[in-house]
């Protein structure tokens, strides 16, 4: 099976409805501009110094699930809780990921505005309105939940509340990870030039796996948990 198809299988209908606009909005965006498929930029360091940049959310959020106790004990040193430590390295991480990304196109149309001035492009309100639509999603499971409930507070012995209503019954069981995806990659899309398509597809696996690994870390029991593999073997070998 291809790697395609691997990923859909670990998704709901929903997650394969965003997986597909992956493919399909970015091209939209570039209808009648005739775009150059020039991939030579894959020689480039810059492509995976934003790869890398963007891989290091699933290995933060790898960590705290796996190892709370130690993310409690290193926050205690600096003065927080897990929970705030976890929260200040996202919003470290999002703004070097947004910062790489524009490294990577070479500031793309945001150089382009700063020097040249706004040049209108087919859809770029509709660019607009999926952004909104992404951090509407984002928002909504910041305000169930609360920056706990986002930053793994439960396992870092934080009350977070069970939700039900929206957006946790959109169909999708990461509903944050979705406005995420969907935000991120209309951000790129809007700021990449149209030469740079090729550039806009690399950042958009490099996204969509990204939060893909951050959801499938998520998939197992953690390890402190009484249903974890690890607990119930420990349990087994003293009984």
């Amino acid at each position: 099976m291809g790697s395609g198809g691997m990923m859909l299988q670990y998704t709901t209908p929903m997650e394969a409805f965003f997986a597909l606009y992956i493919f399909a909005f970015s091209f939209i965006m570039m209808v009648g501009a005739n775009p150059q498929y020039d991939y030579s930029f894959l020689q480039d360091y810059k492509v995976y110094l934003f790869c890398i940049s963007m891989y290091l959310s699933p290995i933060q959020y790898w960590i705290v699930w796996n190892y709370p106790k130690h993310v409690m004990k290193w926050a205690s040193k600096i003065g927080l809780n897990g929970v705030e430590l976890c929260h200040y390295v996202v919003l470290i991480v999002k703004n070097l990921e947004y910062a790489a990304y524009l490294h990577f196109v070479d500031g793309g149309r945001l150089y382009d505005i700063y020097y040249k001035g706004y040049e209108h492009r087919k859809f770029d309100e509709l660019v607009v309105f999926a952004i909104i639509a992404g951090q509407a999603l984002v928002r909504a499971v910041y305000y169930r939940i609360g920056v706990d409930g986002v930053n793994y507070g439960a396992q870092m012995e934080r009350p977070i509340p069970w939700v039900h209503g929206f957006p946790f019954n959109t169909g999708t069981r990461h509903p944050q990870y979705i406005g995420c995806v969907l935000a991120w990659i209309s951000l790129f899309t809007i700021t990449t030039r149209t030469e740079d398509l090729g550039k806009l597809v690399v950042a958009s696996w490099a996204v969509l796996t990204s939060y893909w690994l951050s959801s499938e870390v998520e998939v197992e029991e953690p390890p402190s948990s009484p249903e974890s593999p690890r607990v119930v073997k420990s349990v087994k070998k003293r009984s």
